[in-house]
Formats: C-alpha cells, sequence, structure tokens
C-alpha cells in the first residue's frame, strides 16, 4: 500500500520483508516510495514479478561483506526486470542472484550499478543497453549473467568497466564500448564465448586489464585505440579465432614481464 494508517509510506527499511516465503503474487513497489533499503526482501520466495514505483530513486547498498541486497536472493521472479528512469542509484548487490527475469531494461537516469548488483542473475535475454547516463559499472557487477543472446551496449559516459563485471556472460553475441571507457579491468568480459564479429577499443581507453576478454574465442578482428598504453597478461588468451594485424604492438604494450603473453594460446 502507498499509505498504513494514513501515513504515506516513502521507503522500505532494512530487511522489512527478509527472508519471507509465503508471498505469491506480483511485487508492487508503490509510487510513494523514493527508496528501498540494504535487505528489505533479502531471500524472498513466491512473487513471480516485480514492479518499481515511478519515484523510486535510490535501491541501497547492501554490505560490501556478505551483501544483504535489497533483493538479494529472491527467487520465483519472471518476465522482465524494468528499472523506471527515477532510479540513479542501483546499490551492492541489490539483484544477487535473483534468477528467472526474462529482460532487463536500465532506465535513462542509472548513473551507478554497483558491486555485484545482478551477479548470478541467469536468465536475461535480449540485448542489454547500458544508458549514456551510467558512469561507472563496478566489480562483479554483471558476473555470471549468462543467458543474453543479443548485443550489449556500454554507454558514451562511462568511464569504467569493473573488475569481472560481465565474466561469464557468455550469450552476447556482439558489444560495442562506449567513447568515454578508459579502463576495462581485469576479467572484465572472460568467457563471453558467444561474442563474435569486431572488437573495437575505442581511443578513450587506455589500459585492458589481465584476462580482460580471456576465452572470447568467437571474436574475429580486433582495433585497439591509439590511447592504450597497458595491456594485462593474458587479455586476449583463448580468443582462439582473433585476427589482430599488430601484435607485436599489443605485446609491447603488456605489461613488464607479462608483455609476450597478451595472447598466450590465442
Amino acid at each position: 500500500p502507498d499509505k498504513i494508517e494514513g501515513i504515506e509510506v516513502t521507503e522500505i527499511g532494512e530487511y522489512a520483508f527478509k527472508d519471507c516465503s509465503s508471498f505469491t503474487g506480483a511485487l508492487i513497489i508503490p509510487d510513494t516510495v523514493t527508496i528501498i533499503r540494504r535487505g528489505a526482501f533479502l531471500n524472498c520466495s513466491g512473487f513471480d514479478s516485480l514492479v518499481l514505483g515511478k519515484s523510486v530513486a535510490t535501491i541501497a547498498d547492501g554490505y560490501n561483506w556478505g551483501y544483504n541486497g535489497a533483493f538479494q536472493g529472491c527467487t520465483g521472479f519472471k518476465g522482465d526486470l524494468m528499472i523506471p528512469d527515477s532510479v540513479a542509484k542501483i546499490g551492492v548487490a541489490a539483484f544477487d542472484g535473483c534468477k528467472g527475469f526474462k529482460g532487463l531494461k536500465l532506465g535513462n537516469s542509472v548513473t551507478v550499478i554497483g558491486e555485484a548488483a545482478f551477479l548470478d542473475c541467469a536468465g536475461f535475454k535480449g540485448d542489454l543497453i547500458i544508458p549514456d547516463s551510467v558512469t561507472s559499472i563496478d566489480y562483479n557487477a554483471f558476473r555470471g549473467c549468462y543467458g543474453f543472446n543479443g548485443k550489449l551496449e556500454i554507454g558514451d559516459e562511462v568511464s569504467t568497466v569493473g573488475n569481472y563485471a560481465f565474466s561469464g556472460c557468455y550469450g552476447f553475441n556482439a558489444i560495442s564500448l562506449g567513447k568515454s571507457v578508459s579502463e576495462v579491468g581485469f576479467h572484465a568480459f572472460e568467457g563471453c564465448k558467444g561474442l563474435t564479429g569486431s572488437l573495437i577499443i575505442p581511443d578513450s581507453v587506455t589500459s585492458i586489464g589481465q584476462s580482460a576478454f580471456n576465452g572470447c574465442k568467437g571474436l574475429r578482428n580486433l582495433t585497439l585505440g591509439n590511447s592504450v598504453s597497458s595491456i594485462g597478461k593474458e587479455a586476449f588468451s583463448g580468443c582462439s579465432g582473433l585476427f589482430y594485424t599488430d601484435r607485436q604492438r599489443a605485446n609491447i604494450q603488456g605489461n613488464a614481464d607479462d608483455r609476450f603473453t597478451v595472447f598466450q594460446s590465442g
């Protein structure tokens, strides 16, 4: 309800519905709510869909240790997860382990996708579009979200793709990095083996971390931007189909003793 005993509900407090297991039907967050705090629906089961109200601005952080995200561990959700345009922050572990959703649409006001926000949310289909409003994609943000079978587009305001951000997301068939990305973290796209075609690293990128694209065996062509100055060990290892005309350049740009292993076993 949007009111309880005549008082308007504007937030859902920490652990308010933790471990509730007897719910059925849809979980509808009313339009009066602006913040959903850590652990609010932690480990709830029974809901079959989620509707976030049009005023929700923050899905709060879980703890950095143990997480306890707002919807972490919720089972039973189906259909699409729509993040409304009102949401600016998707906090740490917000939807960690919420398997069952079929599609994901991020609103145009999201600026931060927190650590492990969608960790192990297997089952998403279609494309994943990171809007231009997003500035950072944190550690483990989409790790283990296998099932996407369309393109991955990173918005033009994203500066950092965090470590392991998309590791194990093996259904994507194409990737586009935004023009402001400066750092691709280690293992960021490791195991995204469904990627095909060309990989273009834009001129904004200065650093590609260790094993960043390790195991992306479907990639065929690589274009390195002019600003790349550091490429980590085995960054493109296991990319067995990858063709790159200037491997010497990439190896020279590799880090210290690792510089000759950028394409190891590729």
